[in-house]
């Protein structure tokens, strides 16, 4: 019993140190770090969305998206509006068999309005100029490393679609219920899509986005834009923020912004150089 009492006030402080903690680094990144120089728009729903940058540098552009789950409108609001080529990346069973229930509706107007569950009917979809060109699935997991065989770890909720390479939500545990998926690296996707620049990486790959981005990066990779859910920071460990601080800093020194993260834990870097170079 006494034992029980000491674990939870342990646990009721590491969280309230944990609170204070990532108050001041946010805090920190407001007031040193942040850009506010651009247009900031939130693209999709709340729950498939991503806030960007609402520049021209998108306009005919490849856009590279992982993490598609069952709600496409964050790419297929940026293809009506940018007549922009979206490469999605997912091997998740669900999102195959959503996808493929989009591409038998490419060609319809949209009749209804968004759901915003996690689940979006093809009717709320504008599908009249989407087609196999440009809305592109790869059914692989972005990683760091090539041609693995590596588990895909479910989620924990039933009703979820969203699997994970690190298993995140039930605490990294390797022995979850999971399939075994095959991995791709970003340069390997850019070499045999024969691509020459991406303006926009979005990521929501549940956990597996650091050690992809640092990948990138050291390939001298640079998107104009990095949209992305860091998944760790859920978890609100001491640890995980650490490693998550560690590699903002990392894409700073190569030359980025932090331009937005209004919706904690997703973030936004922009390549500023690029931009103005327009």
């Amino acid at each position: 019993m006494m034992a029980e009492k000491i674990k939870n006030n342990l646990k009721e402080i590491h969280a309230t140190l944990y609170r204070y903690f990532l108050k001041v680094i946010l805090k920190i990144f407001r007031v040193f770090f942040l850009d506010k120089s651009l247009d900031y728009k939130l693209y999709g729903t709340n729950y498939g969305g991503m806030i960007i940058a609402d520049h021209k540098s998108l306009e005919n552009s490849i856009i590279l998206s992982a993490g598609s789950g069952e709600d496409l409108t964050f790419d297929i609001e940026l293809i009506n509006k940018y007549q922009c080529q979206i490469i999605l990346v997912d091997p998740t069973p669900r999102a195959i068999d959503y996808y493929e229930l989009i591409t038998n509706n490419f060609g319809s107007n949209s009749t209804k309005n968004y759901s915003d569950k996690g689940y979006e009917l093809p009717e709320v979809y504008d599908l009249r100029k989407v087609n196999l060109n440009n809305l592109k699935l790869i059914k692989y997991a972005l990683h760091h490393e090539d041609n693995l065989d590596i588990k895909f770890f479910a989620p924990p909720i039933e009703d979820h679609v969203s699997y994970s390479i690190t298993n995140f939500r039930s605490d990294y545990s390797e022995n979850s219920p999971h399939i075994i998926v095959k991995t791709k690296t970003i340069n390997s996707i850019i070499g045999e899509e024969d691509i020459n620049e991406i303006s926009l990486l979005k990521l929501d790959i549940e956990g597996a986005e650091i050690p992809v981005i640092y990948k990138m990066l050291k390939d001298k990779i640079y998107p104009y834009q990095i949209a992305v859910e860091f998944g760790d920071l859920m978890n609100k460990k001491f640890t995980k923020t650490l490693k998550f601080l560690k590699l903002v800093l990392f894409i700073i020194f190569r030359g980025y912004k932090l331009a937005n993260f209004d919706r904690y834990p997703n973030f936004l870097f922009i390549k500023k150089n690029k931009f103005y170079n327009i």
